[in-house]
């Protein structure tokens, strides 16, 4: 998938982790980087809010978490505290991203590493969908659900 256009472009999955899913209810997806820049991966529920022109994407709200490897940071709510988080990625690279809805929590890998607990206390009684967004032009990024 690629953006060709200057704004904050969001892509939500159609399908989300449905409330009625066996347990273990931990799932996941991966993301192949196929150009650098400002990219961000995450979960977001059905409610959360995008607004691509003001620049508000994946992570930005309540409802939505978020991983930047372009700035080794982390994202969740208008005012993120602590979002230093994980590696910086790079071009070629394999993100993926899980959500245990059981144990409420959210990690990221790079290549296959784990970089730790991103989140803690995800809401389990909500239905996460993956997204992912990314600012300016000829961002390309290829993805594989596991949903």
């Amino acid at each position: 998938l690629r953006n060709d256009s200057w704004t904050f472009e969001s892509i939500r999955a159609t399908h989300g982790i449905p409330l009625s899913a066996p347990t273990p209810r931990k799932y996941a997806y991966e993301v192949l980087l196929r150009t650098e820049g400002l990219i961000q991966v995450g979960w977001t529920a059905r409610d959360s809010l995008f607004d691509p022109e003001g620049g508000t994407g994946v992570g930005d709200d309540d409802l939505s978490y978020g991983y930047d490897g372009f700035r080794a940071k982390k994202w969740h709510g208008r005012w993120s505290d602590e979002c230093a988080y994980g590696l910086v990625w790079t071009v070629g690279d394999v993100v993926t991203t899980t959500i245990d809805l059981d144990e409420r929590t959210i990690h990221y890998y790079l290549n296959g590493k784990d970089m730790g607990i991103a989140f803690e206390n995800v809401d389990g009684q909500l239905v996460w969908f993956p997204v992912r967004f990314d600012y300016l032009v000829d961002r390309d990024w290829r993805c594989v659900c596991g949903i």
